[in-house]
């Protein structure tokens, strides 16, 4: 019997670390943000009126966080290396292994509704988030 129990958490975890690095691109509408604000002040530490004191904070070094505006989750995002293509688009080359914050490419966009895909990876509470595109919603 412990025999089995053994075998099956062993699997069990064996196929949670196999699907572990399958998480697939999503996209959503948002807004970069303080996240020291927001997490005092709520939805009253969005949008263009808060934007001067969103740009005290990132002077400051306090981190960023991308609001989805749909469901109202926080992702703390993460990037390695970023590129501007062509029009308005703006990519970004990604790696958990090399991971750095991706705040000084996204300050321009404090206040601002972005459309953003990337890679969600949840965690200990809060979603990290590897920017892959990020562009000014029209």
């Amino acid at each position: 019997m412990r025999k089995t129990i053994i075998l099956v958490v062993t699997v069990l975890s064996l196929a949670t670390a196999l699907f572990a690095g399958d998480e697939k691109p999503i996209t959503l509408k948002g807004e970069v943000i303080c996240l020291t604000c927001y997490m005092k002040d709520g939805l009253e530490a969005t949008g263009m009126a808060h934007i001067g004191c969103a740009q005290a904070c990132y002077k400051r070094g306090l981190p960023l966080a991308i609001l989805d505006k749909g469901n109202s989750k926080l992702y703390l995002p993460i990037t390695t290396e970023f590129s501007k293509r062509g029009g308005k688009e703006e990519t970004f080359v990604c790696s958990l292994v090399e991971h750095i914050p991706a705040r000084d490419q996204l300050e321009k966009y404090y206040g601002k509704n972005i459309i953003v895909t990337g890679v969600p990876f949840p965690g200990n509470g809060i979603m990290l988030m590897e920017i892959q595109t990020m562009v000014l919603e029209d």
